[in-house]
């Protein structure tokens, strides 16, 4: 509904966004994002497709940030009401989901009040782990951002044998080509240890 505080009926005229696939010619699937089944049942149809060799599916999966976008942003008085707000939460996809459960036979209350303080419990042991730990090495803020090699055709890069002294040992397989090589694979690549 929103991009970051600007209504979606503001950024397009088109706010059925499942109706977009058609350009991509694929199916585009709206469901209801806060409901745990539906949502489940969309993307086994859009998995067998994908499975059979029949290409992606668009899920447009229509939920709600019922928090600020951001710490700090108000959650009500600026871009929504707090009626809207008031409303949402009670589409809550772990509450719905809950009560399917227990009304299906499947879980009973008990079951469930043990399991969301078994994960407070464990939400709260990482919030301590985080702050009781040093911070992080500068020099790491690059790891883990791209993808190594970057370039996807050097994933599965094949390097020349060699001997003890350092020769290739097999024709085709000279040094100036492998500095060439590594010439256009430095393009791509990030120094390490060095924030940009």
């Amino acid at each position: 509904m929103y991009a970051t505080a600007t209504p979606l009926t503001t950024a397009t005229r088109n706010t059925h966004i499942a109706s977009r696939a058609v350009a991509y010619s694929i199916p585009g699937v709206a469901v209801d994002g806060n409901d745990v089944l539906a949502v489940w049942e969309a993307m086994r149809q859009a998995v067998e497709r994908a499975r059979k060799g029949e290409g992606p599916t668009l899920i447009e999966a229509k939920t709600y940030r019922v928090v600020g976008h951001h710490e700090g942003d108000p959650l009500t008085g600026t871009y929504r009401t707090q009626e809207e707000l008031d409303l949402w939460k009670t589409r809550c996809p772990i509450l719905r989901y809950s009560k399917w459960l227990v009304a299906e036979g499947l879980a009973t209350k008990e079951e469930l009040t043990t399991i969301e303080t078994d994960v407070n419990r464990r939400i709260q042991e990482a919030i301590a782990f985080a702050e009781s730990s040093s911070l992080p090495d500068p020099a790491t803020a690059t790891e883990h951002v791209w993808a190594e090699p970057l370039h996807p055709a050097h994933r599965n890069r094949v390097q020349c044998p060699r001997t003890q002294d350092g020769r290739a040992e097999l024709a085709g397989c000279s040094p100036g080509r492998h500095r060439r090589r590594n010439a256009a694979r430095s393009q791509y690549a990030l120094p390490r240890g060095r924030n940009r």
